[in-house]
């Protein structure tokens, strides 16, 4: 070995040096040729042998026969299930070839759900007395966790329906025998699975019944219709020993009014299924990974829950967010910092606790040079040896932690993590919400907005429109405004969809009395929520001009409204239709009148502005106003172009946490505008000032003051940023952080 000195330290003939690597790809000729070389084929191992030795581990009171039992299982159906997951479904984020990683999460599953509640001698297993019952507990619960395990990495709906399908044939022992139009069972790609290795010579038969295939359910006319269910509707509830639908444990309790829309979680089937088995790889120490598109409320279910935890056993839970700047040491500084020294060289929560660290966007960290992401090597350090290295180079060993993870499916900016560091977690995949699930979700919400600010019935009536009409809207953006290099920008997510209906929620019962009046001023806020969440993002006219045309149509599917004649008094030029450039008259406001703004304390009322001379006359009192209490006054014109700008910028800051990105040449006033639209709305500016001594560490001062200001004194602020400031990337990192947890 050569140091960085210059001297070389000779090995001498006892010393051995032995490397266990993924592959060769960055390893230079040199080092290859001097090394003996070993290549293990993974499918040799397989994942029999971790079964074996799983078994050993089962306390004492478990019978041999209890074993046995679940061995043939695994000989049975896991093979078989493994072939057809790799080769039918799609999986969120690839996991080992020959299933190993699949089949110890089943393992983990199982023993978390079944073993662990039998290790009592006096608890459940005095309960079951009659050996048939013990072999209904073990088949159900088998089933259970093979849905969520080798079924449980499908990125889709399709992909689980298939797998429930097949499930079912194989357990019925019928994967050679004729299934609906062929002559054996057939996998969506056509393939067959009646090879001898599907189906094992001599493997058991069960008579233990599957959950039910379909249930009865009322449909609006209050008819009993039978709907399809699947293996991933019910879970096996040990006690009663009975297939329970997830739909019974969902809380059915009303919103309560005073919550704030930020707050809100509406539960779904989505929500209980998730969170119980993230809570039973918790309770029994599994590190678990939710893998999902971005919008489908990974890191929300995840804080709720860990938020929510005992507050007796468990610590206050640890948030790390990770970004494409990410490094190992700003990771081990945010863990270490919230553990304890418990004795020399061991750290920890404080005695008697846990820990839950929860990871989110996982897989965001760049590669380095040789294909290796610092943060998660670190973290793997961890998983594998149970601790790390100090900077004075003493191992700190961690005790009582656990991590759970969320991260997006790679692609894209987000690379495929390491599977040495995968192998740890126990993988679920969170899948989009189906249209079902949605409207569910919003017209629980905008229901609950209309019941509790009492609006007309004939407002109420709305409710479904909307929301179909708003679900609309996103999915045909999804399909028809895809990202390209010029317009990057346009990706949209449920946020979106959410972003519109919180719009509709500034409004008041009373405001329907006021601007033009009646249900008309509703649909027109609708239109102009769309039009600033998804509008405002289009580069090109091309864009706008098929956007106004799709909301044209929308309005008079869903709403039966002519467009034309609901925004007639917009119309210029008389000729019957309202173009782009009069919509842009079409605006709603806080700051008309002479209340005080709601970040003072007031409550003013959402409306509609009709007058645009009035808009840009109260605007200009506003500047005047502000160029008197000021220090450096602005001078600017105003016209109507500027004033539709400050009434967007005063929209986001009306709404509690929502953040705002201006795009736009230099000196098209996007600071300025911001600046006067955070007085109207009783904020105060704060920008950092650079030169050339300009460092992180005033960066972070200058943040620290910000923070105090906002969040110690409880000013409402606004943190004023742009381009030219970015004087080291860090920076956009730490206000990345800030948005996503807060520190």
């Amino acid at each position: 070995l050569c140091l960085n000195s210059g001297e070389i330290v000779a090995m001498s003939s006892v010393m051995n040096m032995i490397f266990e690597v993924n592959d060769l790809a960055v390893a230079s000729p040199a080092t290859v040729s001097r090394c003996g070389m070993v290549y293990l084929e993974p499918h040799q191992l397989g994942w029999r042998p971790l079964c074996l030795s799983w078994l050993n581990t089962f306390p004492e009171t478990i019978k041999q026969s209890f074993k046995d039992r679940v061995l043939a299982l695994f000989d049975w159906l896991v093979p078989v299930s493994i072939r057809f997951m790799k080769r039918e479904i799609k999986e969120v984020a690839e996991t080992t070839y020959e299933g190993t990683n699949v089949a110890v999460n089943l393992m983990r599953t199982f023993k978390s759900l079944l073993v662990e509640q039998l290790a009592d001698p006096k608890g459940l297993i005095a309960s079951i007395k009659r050996e048939s019952d013990m072999e209904k507990h073990i088949d159900s619960c088998f089933l259970f966790c093979l849905a969520w395990s080798i079924g449980g990495t499908a990125n889709s709906n399709e992909g689980r329906l298939a797998f429930d399908e097949f499930v079912r044939v194989a357990y019925k022992g019928e994967l050679d025998l004729p299934h609906g139009d062929n002559t054996v069972y057939q996998g969506p790609s056509g393939e067959k699975y009646n090879l001898p290795e599907d189906i094992p010579e001599g493997h058991m038969t069960t008579s233990t019944p599957l959950p039910p295939d379909e249930v009865k359910t009322k449909d609006p006319e209050g008819n009993l219709v039978p709907t399809r269910t699947t293996i991933y509707d019910f879970r096996w509830n040990v006690t009663k020993s009975e297939w329970v639908p997830w739909e019974n444990d969902i809380d059915k309790s009303p919103i309560p009014p005073e919550m704030s829309f930020k707050q809100i979680i509406v539960p779904t089937v989505d929500t209980v299924r998730y969170l119980f088995l993230a809570d039973l790889s918790i309770q029994y120490n599994n590190p678990i990974l939710f893998c999902g598109p971005t919008g489908t409320g990974k890191s929300v279910y995840m804080q709720g829950h860990l938020m929510g935890m005992d507050k007796e056993k468990w610590a206050p839970p640890n948030f790390v967010g990770f970004s494409a700047k990410t490094s190992s040491n700003i990771t081990q500084y945010l863990i270490d910092a919230k553990l304890d020294k418990r004795r020399k060289g061991y750290y920890g929560p404080p005695i008697g606790k846990r820990m839950a660290i929860m990871v989110d966007d996982l897989n965001m960290p760049q590669k380095e040079v040789y294909g290796a992401q610092p943060p998660i090597e670190l973290l793997r350090q961890y998983m594998d040896h149970g601790g790390w290295y100090d900077r004075e180079n003493n191992f700190r060993n961690m005790q009582d932690c656990l991590f759970v993870a969320a991260m997006g499916p790679p692609g894209g900016g987000r690379s495929p993590i390491t599977q040495r560091y995968q192998r740890h977690y126990n993988l679920l995949s969170i899948v989009e919400f189906d249209s079902k699930a949605l409207e569910h979700i919003f017209g629980t919400i905008l229901g609950w907005f209309y019941k509790t600010k009492e609006f007309p019935k004939d407002i109420q009536k709305l409710q479904k429109s909307v929301i179909e009409a708003t679900l609309d809207v996103y999915n045909t953006s999804i399909s028809k405004l895809l990202p390209t290099p010029a317009k990057s920008h346009y990706t949209f997510n449920l946020r979106d969809v959410s972003r519109v209906i919180e719009g509709l929620t500034l409004q008041k019962a009373e405001g329907i009395k006021t601007g033009l009046g009646g249900v008309g001023e509703h649909y027109r806020l609708w239109v102009h929520e769309t039009l600033r969440v998804f509008y405002d993002r289009l580069v090109d006219d091309e864009d706008r001009h098929w956007f106004l045309e799709y909301i044209k149509d929308l309005t008079e599917t869903h709403f039966g409204q002519n467009f034309n004649e609901l925004f007639a008094h917009l119309d210029e030029d008389g000729d019957g239709t309202v173009d782009a450039e009069e919509l842009r008259h079409c605006m709603f406001g806080d700051f008309m009148g002479d209340d005080e703004p709601d970040s003072q304390g007031g409550d003013r009322l959402y409306d509609e502005i009709t007058d645009m001379k009035e808009v840009v006359t109260r605007l200009e009192e506003y500047l005047v106003d502000y160029n008197g209490m000021s220090k450096s006054p602005m001078n600017l014109a105003m016209f109507l172009y500027a004033a539709e700008h400050v009434a967007r910028i005063c929209r986001v800051l009306k709404q509690p946490g929502a953040h705002l990105l201006a795009v736009g040449v230099g000196g098209s006033g996007r600071q300025s505008l911001s600046r006067l639209a955070a007085f109207i709305m009783g904020m105060e500016s704060f920008q950092i000032a650079i030169s050339k001594s300009y460092t992180t560490v005033e960066w972070k001062e200058d943040l620290k003051k910000f923070c105090r200001a906002a969040g110690a004194e409880g000013r409402p602020c606004v943190f004023l940023f742009s381009d030219s400031q970015i004087k080291d990337e860090s920076y956009v990192e730490d206000i990345n952080n800030i948005l996503n947890s807060g520190e």
